[in-house]
C-alpha cells in the first residue's frame, strides 16, 4: 500500500518541490523583462489566431509587421507555440500560457531525467544527475533572462530520448522504438539546434549500450527527421534563400560574443544583452560551481583508472567522452578558439554561449557515473552535501529583473496592436524593408488605373477575399509582404505577382481588367513545402500503422 510516509521518502518529490520553488520568481502578474519574451508573445498570439482559422500548421503571421505579415512562424520551433496555444485554448492569457509552458516543461524535465538515470545507474546517480540538470545556472538564464523558450522546452525531450534509447536496447520493443522516434521529433520541433548538439551524446550512449544495433538508431533518426521535415526543411532551405537571416547569423556577430574563462567559473547574475566586447558579457554565463567540481572528480577518477592499468569499462569511455566534450565546449566559447571559424560553421550557433548546453549534458553524465563509485557512509554524506550545494548555489538565479503588468499583459495587444515582426527582423523577406515602419493607409491601394469601389470580404492570416469594381485596367497593391507561397486569383484565374515595384517595395501588386471582380489572395505551399508535408504525413502514418497493426514486426 502506498502511504504518505512512503511518498515523502521519494527523492523525486523533494526535487520537484524545490524545482517549483525555483520558479516562484516567475509567478508575479505581468510580463517579465527579458530578451525574447515579446517575440514569443507575438508569435504565440499569431500562431493561435491562425490555428483558430483552420490552419493546422500556421506558416504566415498576418497581423505582424504592421499588418503586412511575416514568415517568422515557419522559421521558429513550432512545438512551443502549439503548447502555448493549447494553454490559451483552455483559458490562460498568452502571458500565462507561456508561464505555464515554462513551469510544466521544467518540472517534467526533472522527472524524466530522474527516471532515466535511476533505471540506468540507480537512485543516488539519479539524485545527483537531476540536480545537475535542473539547477545549472544556465537553465535559469534561459527562463528569467533570455526567455529562450525553445531551448527550455528542448530540455524536456533530451532525457526522454536517453530513456527510450535505454529501454529499447533492453526490450527491443516496437512501442519503445516508436516513443524514441516521437521523442526525437519533439526535440527537433522544440529547437533544431538542440538536436544537433545532442546527437553525439545520443550516438555515444547507444554505442555504449549496444554496438551491434546501431542501424536501428539511425533508422529512428531518419524517421524523426522525416516526420519533422515539414518544419525544418522550409526553415533551413527557404529561410536561407528568401530571408535576411544571413545579416544576423554571421561570423562577425559570433566573434563579438566570446567569453572570458573566468566568466565560466563565476559571473554575477545580470540581465543585459549579449555583450559587445571580448572582455565583457551582459548576463551570467557561469557553468556552475558543483558542475566544475564533479568534472574535476571525473578527471581524478579517469586518472585513477588509467594508473590501475586494468580493463576499462564502458563507463570509463563514456565518462572520458563527456569530460572531453565539457572542456571542448568551454574552449569554443573563448576568444582563443576564434581561428576555428575559418574551418567550422560555428556562426550557425549564433552565439558562443550556447555551447553551455553541451556542458550541462556532459556534467550530468559525469556526475551520475562518479556517484556510482560511492560506497562508504562518509562518501554518501559527501554526495548529500554536494547535492545540497548544487541547489544552494543556484538560488541567486531564481529571479526576474522586473515585471510589467500593463498593456502587454493584454491578449488584445498581441493580437491587434503589436507592430513588430515577432523576431529581430532577421526573417523578413529579402525583397521587403527589414520592417514596415507604419501601417498601410488601406489594405488595398491603387497603383494605377481608376477604381469605383473596393469591398473587403474576409481578411484572414492566410487568405484574403475582396471585391473591386474598376473603370479601367487597374494595378492594385495589397498591403501584404510577398513571400513564396502567396498566389492571387482574379475571378478564379491565377495572376502574375509583382513584388519588386519601387513604389511598393516587397508588397504584392497585380493587374486586373476593367469591371467587377472577385479577388482571392491565398498563402499556400511551395513545391518544397508540399513535398515535405507529404513526407511528414507518410512517415507519421507509417509509424502509427506499424505500431498499431504491425503484429508480424513486433521486434524491430
Amino acid at each position: 500500500m502506498i502511504t504518505l510516509k512512503k511518498i515523502l521518502k521519494l527523492p523525486l518529490i523533494y526535487i520537484s518541490v524545490i524545482s517549483l520553488t525555483a520558479l516562484i520568481g516567475l509567478m508575479k502578474p505581468g510580463v517579465w523583462d527579458s530578451h525574447d519574451i515579446n517575440h514569443h508573445l507575438a508569435r504565440v498570439a499569431a500562431f493561435y489566431q491562425s490555428l483558430s482559422e483552420g490552419n493546422f500548421y500556421p506558416r504566415w503571421a498576418g497581423n505582424l509587421n504592421n499588418g503586412f505579415g511575416h514568415p517568422s512562424l515557419m522559421m521558429f520551433y513550432p512545438l512551443v507555440y502549439y503548447f502555448g496555444s493549447l494553454f490559451h485554448l483552455i483559458g490562460f492569457s498568452f502571458v500565462n500560457s507561456l508561464k505555464a509552458l515554462i513551469v510544466i516543461s521544467y518540472l517534467l524535465s526533472g522527472v524524466f531525467v530522474y527516471i532515466w538515470l535511476k533505471k540506468w545507474l540507480g537512485k543516488n546517480s539519479a539524485i545527483m544527475g537531476t540536480i545537475l540538470y535542473q539547477f545549472a545556472p544556465y537553465r535559469f538564464v534561459n527562463i528569467y533572462v533570455r526567455a529562450a523558450l525553445g531551448e527550455h522546452l528542448a530540455y524536456l525531450f533530451i532525457p526522454l530520448v536517453f530513456l527510450f534509447i535505454y529501454e529499447y536496447v533492453k526490450t527491443k520493443d516496437k512501442k519503445t522504438f516508436s516513443l524514441l522516434c516521437f521523442s526525437l521529433s519533439g526535440l527537433i520541433l522544440s529547437h533544431q539546434f538542440f538536436f544537433i548538439i545532442a546527437f553525439p551524446f545520443f550516438l555515444i550512449y547507444w554505442l555504449y549500450l549496444n554496438r551491434s544495433r546501431l542501424v536501428k538508431f539511425l533508422i529512428a533518426i531518419l524517421i524523426a527527421l522525416s516526420m519533422t521535415s515539414f518544419f525544418w526543411a522550409p526553415a533551413l532551405i527557404e529561410g536561407d534563400k528568401y530571408t535576411r537571416r544571413s545579416d544576423f547569423g554571421n561570423k562577425t556577430m559570433y566573434s563579438q560574443a566570446y567569453l572570458n574563462f573566468e566568466e565560466l567559473i563565476f559571473s554575477s547574475w545580470r540581465y543585459g544583452g549579449y555583450g559587445d566586447t571580448y572582455s565583457r558579457h551582459e548576463f551570467s554565463v557561469q557553468l556552475g560551481f558543483v558542475h566544475w567540481l564533479v568534472v574535476l572528480l571525473g578527471i581524478g577518477w579517469l586518472v585513477y583508472k588509467l594508473t590501475k592499468h586494468s580493463k576499462k569499462s564502458g563507463e570509463f569511455f563514456i565518462l572520458l567522452f563527456n569530460v572531453i566534450v565539457f572542456f571542448t565546449a568551454s574552449f569554443l566559447m573563448l576568444k582563443s578558439s576564434n581561428f576555428l571559424l575559418k574551418f567550422m560553421p560555428l556562426e550557425y550557433f549564433q552565439f558562443p554561449f550556447r555551447m553551455i548546453n553541451l556542458t550541462v549534458i556532459s556534467s550530468v553524465f559525469i556526475g551520475s557515473i562518479i556517484i556510482t563509485q560511492v560506497k562508504t557512509v562518509k562518501q554518501k554524506k559527501a554526495v548529500l552535501v554536494l547535492s545540497i550545494l548544487g541547489i544552494l548555489f543556484s538560488i541567486p538565479c531564481w529571479r526576474a529583473k522586473s515585471f510589467d503588468n500593463d498593456i502587454k499583459s493584454s491578449d488584445n495587444y498581441w493580437l491587434y496592436q503589436y507592430q513588430g515582426t515577432g523576431d529581430r527582423s532577421e526573417h523578413s523577406p529579402i525583397w521587403a524593408p527589414t520592417k514596415y515602419l507604419e501601417k498601410a493607409p488601406a489594405k488595398i491601394q491603387i497603383a494605377s488605373g481608376e477604381v469605383e469601389e473596393i469591398k473587403i470580404g474576409k481578411w484572414l492570416n492566410q487568405e484574403h477575399k475582396y471585391f473591386v469594381n474598376t473603370k479601367t485596367p487597374t494595378r492594385l497593391a495589397e498591403a501584404t509582404a510577398y513571400y513564396p507561397g502567396w498566389r492571387v486569383y482574379v475571378d478564379g484565374i491565377k495572376q502574375n505577382i509583382e513584388f519588386q515595384d519601387l513604389y511598393w517595395p516587397g508588397m504584392i501588386t497585380f493587374g486586373t481588367p476593367a469591371g467587377y471582380h472577385e479577388i482571392k489572395t491565398v498563402f499556400g505551399e511551395t513545391k518544397l513545402r508540399l513535398i515535405v508535408d507529404i513526407l511528414s504525413l507518410l512517415s507519421l502514418s507509417g509509424l502509427c500503422f506499424w505500431l498499431i497493426k504491425g503484429k508480424h514486426y513486433n521486434n524491430l
